[in-house]
């Protein structure tokens, strides 16, 4: 893709953030708006060929930055309930923009496919609490919690991020055999 966003859920604000973009520049959204709005109320991964045909689509960054967007593909991450609850919901949306391997950017069924899986794998292994607190301070107005926010996230990144590289090249053993 030749865009990434990761926007993460905050529900007691109502908004989407993006923790990382490109630009570096932090991106607030409505929760219920647009195409990554739809994919956080849907649970679902949403997967549009031609952005401007879809009327979620907001072509204001386009418009502003001389970008062109052409195809998208969002997928949510999905947790269970804190304190083992069974009610699922979504923590973060993973926005893909142009596909660098179609001439039209579209994205293919496998390539939605294989982002679910990673979605899944990080909804298995994510911890709402650092989700939680990461919101807190990231939203503060306050540097150092906001350094602070970004050094607990690292921590618990860089501990994780092992498991979910072993998890990954699991399933990509058991799906060749």
């Amino acid at each position: 893709a030749e865009k990434c966003t990761l926007f993460v859920v905050d529900s007691r604000r109502q908004v989407l953030w993006s923790a990382t973009t490109d630009s570096g520049k932090q991106i607030k959204i409505p929760l219920n708006s647009g195409i990554v709005g739809a994919c956080t109320s849907t649970l679902r991964s949403i997967n549009i060929p031609n952005a401007y045909d879809d009327s979620r689509f907001n072509d204001d960054f386009d418009r502003v930055s001389g970008y062109r967007t052409r195809g998208m593909l969002c997928a949510p991450i999905i947790a269970t309930g804190k304190s083992g609850g069974k009610e699922k919901h979504c923590v973060a949306v993973i926005q893909l923009i142009n596909n660098t391997y179609d001439s039209n950017g579209a994205f293919s069924r496998e390539d939605e496919e294989v982002l679910n899986e990673i979605c899944d794998i990080l909804g298995e292994r994510v911890d709402t609490d650092i989700f939680d607190v990461f919101q807190t301070h990231l939203l503060s107005s306050d540097v150092s919690n906001e350094n602070e926010a970004k050094k607990s996230l690292a921590t618990a990144t860089r501990q994780r991020r092992r498991s979910i590289t072993t998890t990954i090249q699991e399933q990509q053993l058991q799906n060749r055999k």
